[in-house]
């Protein structure tokens, strides 16, 4: 599990009491250590610039990918995105103009496994 890397975890339709995102969490919670959900793009695009020893790594819903990541990317302490959609091909052809999304993704289990590489890098 690694220690130096905080997940962010942006949904504006998150319900962290269901079954489903607890049963997410989990399955994160076995990669690293720290996961911050947010419902707000406002606070989650704070939190990146406010945190400068840890890396960044975000999961963002497809409802707010493309204004977020346009407001996020550039900070130097997110170090990779990856997009959770039910519509993989609506957004797998803007996110290749940026070069820390790594991928569209419609099963946790898939970011999960996807998260690891990355998450080895950091450290």
């Amino acid at each position: 599990m690694n220690q130096n890397v905080l997940v962010i975890w942006l949904d504006n339709k998150i319900d962290e009491n269901s079954a489903d995102c607890r049963s997410t969490i989990t399955q994160l919670r076995c990669i690293v250590n720290t996961i911050n959900i947010y419902i707000d793009s406002d606070q989650c695009v704070d939190f990146p610039t406010d945190n400068y020893r840890e890396k960044v790594c975000l999961i963002i819903s497809d409802t707010l990918c493309q204004k977020v990541v346009t407001l996020i990317h550039d900070v130097r302490q997110l170090y990779t995105i990856l997009i959770f959609s039910e519509n993989k091909t609506g957004h797998e052809q803007w996110a290749k103009d940026w070069f820390k999304i790594i991928g569209v993704f419609t099963y946790i289990s898939l970011i999960c496994e996807a998260f690891k590489q990355p998450i080895q890098q950091c450290e």
